[in-house]
């Protein structure tokens, strides 16, 4: 119960409907020097995101489902063999920012404990990944590794960049160009404070458009403009609270019945899941209409949700591997 009860606190924070300010510092004068980066890495990220996720990792390597996404982090992961990192121990922190730049773009940063003439030895020894091979490109003063546009680039033995080749440059141009600040809206403070809890995503949709085919599969996104959620890893696995912002009243209402419809939906396929061993993931999910927001409570059956990942890893690793 105190679980619950420290994130719906929380959650009155994260009011889809407040004020968004933007804190712009004057701009640097030189390039971001490597002291700098790891000082305020945030200020690489550009700015005009649509979302933000923030993943504190060793408390997901600590919980029941910390294995299963490690694992398939290793899979996905456009490391080279022999670059010596090993995520549940080197990662500290992982902050993804969701742009439309050239379209679905991302870029984030990782910090933690790298080795940056490791992964340069790794890389020229072999190109091999296992979701293909390996790229490295030259710019701004620095190496790109990628596959299949999406990788990284190690800027200091603390920061890394990652994300798909758009993102990730316009954030090497921030830094070349000296243009590297700390602009970020109002909304991510509470997002970006980690006493508050490991895991934290909110996202500004009133100028985006969700796809048709997600909104027609999970029909309480359509009509979203803002969506917060806090989470820990505690007991029974995943615990969220969050809210999501409507245009009106009458649309947040309906919404809040079809998430609870949802719910229950999943519930109807407990024999199918049961026969690929897989128990219910949901343990309790409730929701709540105020206006022009959803407000929303789950809990999420850590070891369920740890062989679902594990169902889908082949599946996943085979799409990245294909990619285009």
């Amino acid at each position: 119960m105190k679980t619950w009860l420290s994130l719906v606190a929380l959650m009155t924070m994260l009011g889809c409907a407040k004020h968004e300010t933007i804190v712009t510092p004057v701009s640097a004068a030189h390039p971001m020097m490597p002291t700098e980066i790891d000082a305020d890495p945030l200020a690489i990220m550009p700015s005009g995101f649509i979302g933000l996720l923030r993943v504190e990792v060793p408390a997901v390597s600590r919980s029941v489902l910390g294995p299963a996404l490690i694992a398939l982090a290793n899979k996905l992961a456009p490391l080279p063999q022999g670059s010596g990192f090993v995520p549940e121990r080197d990662l500290d922190r992982l902050i993804i920012g969701l742009y439309s730049m050239q379209g679905a773009d991302a870029v984030g940063i990782a910090t933690g404990r790298f080795n940056p003439d490791a992964i340069r030895n790794a890389a020229s020894a072999t190109s091999a990944t296992p979701t293909g091979v390996l790229v490295q490109s030259p710019y701004a003063g620095y190496t790109l590794y990628t596959v299949h546009n999406v990788g990284f680039c190690v800027l200091t033995s603390r920061t890394v960049l990652v994300g798909n080749e758009t993102g990730i440059r316009r954030s090497l141009d921030r830094i070349h160009d000296g243009r590297a600040v700390h602009q970020l809206p109002e909304w991510t403070n509470a997002l970006l404070d980690t006493s508050r809890a490991p895991l934290a995503f909110g996202a500004n949709l009133k100028s985006t458009s969700l796809p048709a085919g997600l909104t027609q599969q999970v029909p309480f996104l359509a009509g979203l403009n803002a969506m917060r959620v806090l989470g820990n890893f505690e007991a029974p696995g995943v615990n969220l609270a969050g809210s999501l912002g409507y245009e009106t009243p009458e649309r947040a209402t309906q919404a809040a019945s079809e998430m609870l419809s949802s719910r229950d939906l999943l519930k109807s396929f407990s024999f199918i899941m049961g026969i690929m061993g897989v128990t219910q993931p949901i343990q309790r999910l409730e929701a709540q209409a105020a206006d022009r927001e959803v407000s929303y409570v789950a809990a999420l059956d850590g070891a369920a949700l740890a062989k679902i990942v594990n169902l889908a890893t082949p599946a996943l690793v085979s799409a990245a591997s294909s990619a285009k």
